[in-house]
């Protein structure tokens, strides 16, 4: 195998080199992965001593229907439910004074809907709670109640 390169591809032509001695030492297939940039993508080659033969080397990278499978049903999504709930996943964004503005909490209610609530702002128990890092907080029961304008609130149980 003769593998030439110049310029910025120095270091691949070393790692193709090393895969070649491979492949000439008593091994029949090397394989080398690589990724781009900032792994926006990824590529691997695949180089024998001899052909490949009823091996089809092209793969589907759409990983979404093993997702699919994996995920199972959607929940319901449920705007005026009132109730025990689990919080599935929060976020809080914080003002340019370090102190959180709000919480916004992704949570699963008991009749297995989901719900977006918020955190309001004067909870200061809960939002330590989101933000300590003592804890996780993601699974921890609450309720939800709907406050003014109709917004669904999150309060610890």
């Amino acid at each position: 195998m003769i593998v030439a390169s110049h310029g910025a591809a120095h270091g691949y032509q070393r790692v193709a080199h090393g895969i070649s001695r491979r492949i000439g030492a008593s091994h029949r297939v090397a394989r080398h992965p690589q990724n781009g940039g900032f792994i926006t993508e990824a590529h691997a080659i695949a180089l024998g001593s001899e052909a490949f033969e009823d091996v089809d080397l092209r793969a589907s990278d759409d990983a979404q229907p093993q997702a699919d499978a994996l995920r199972g049903a959607i929940p319901a999504f449920d705007r005026s439910y009132t109730g025990g709930a689990m919080l599935e996943t929060y976020s809080v964004p914080h003002g340019s004074d370090g102190e959180p503005r709000q919480g916004t909490v992704v949570s699963r209610t008991d009749t297995g809907a989901r719900m977006f609530c918020r955190v309001a702002t004067d909870d200061r128990e809960l939002l330590q709670c989101l933000t300590a890092g003592l804890n996780e907080p993601v699974g921890m029961r609450g309720e939800v109640r709907i406050g003014s304008g109709g917004i669904a609130q999150w309060t610890l149980a």
